[in-house]
């Protein structure tokens, strides 16, 4: 008989210590929009150069897999995380605009590095170095204001050293709900 094809295998989990956004589970592993409206945010890229895995994150994909948008607008965040070490690294692609860019933020809502595409559908390798940031909260924040031509990020493949913070998560997320965003503090 021939030998049973093997079962599919969920994609294994970050090393301790290791936080990862790399959306091969195939949902947002925790992200949240906080502002606007989007499509389906992950999926599988069709036309995307250099990503990483079968998925990434993209503000251009509408609900039905084969319509794009760069009109849908809007902010999706990370859950909360402790950075442990000042590397990282991601791809990041789509409109090279100032309304469209990947940022690491602090939990009183600053953003300390910012990296966009360069209107290519070839994602761009970044290494960010934060060393001022390492013990703090942080999130990564998607942002996505232009509705134009390259009007749309792509994401995909974030590793640092940390862990995320559930709590610190929940806190922060429901003050986005409840409109106290500039109040929240670490």
């Amino acid at each position: 008989p021939a030998p049973a094809a093997e079962p599919a295998r969920a994609p294994a989990p970050p090393a301790p210590g290791v936080v990862r956004f790399d959306f091969e589970t195939g949902d947002l592993q925790g992200w949240t929009v906080v502002d606007g409206e989007f499509g389906k945010l992950v999926c599988e890229p069709r036309d995307v150069q250099n990503s990483q895995g079968k998925h990434l994150l993209t503000t251009l994909q509408r609900e039905r897999e084969a319509e794009k948008s760069d009109g849908m607008t809007g902010v999706v965040e990370s859950p909360v995380f402790t950075l442990r070490a000042p590397g990282m690294t991601f791809r990041v692609g789509g409109g090279a605009h100032r309304a469209t860019y990947v940022a690491l933020c602090t939990l009183d809502g600053r953003e300390h590095l910012r990296a966009c595409g360069k209107n290519a559908v070839a994602m761009q390798e970044v290494a960010w170095k934060a060393p001022q940031l390492v013990g703090q909260k942080v999130v990564l924040r998607v942002v996505d204001r232009h509705t134009g031509g390259w009007g749309h990020v792509t994401f995909d493949d974030f590793t640092a050293r940390g862990e995320i913070d559930p709590e610190a998560t929940q806190t922060y997320q429901a003050a986005f709900r409840f409109g106290k965003s500039d109040s929240f503090r670490d």
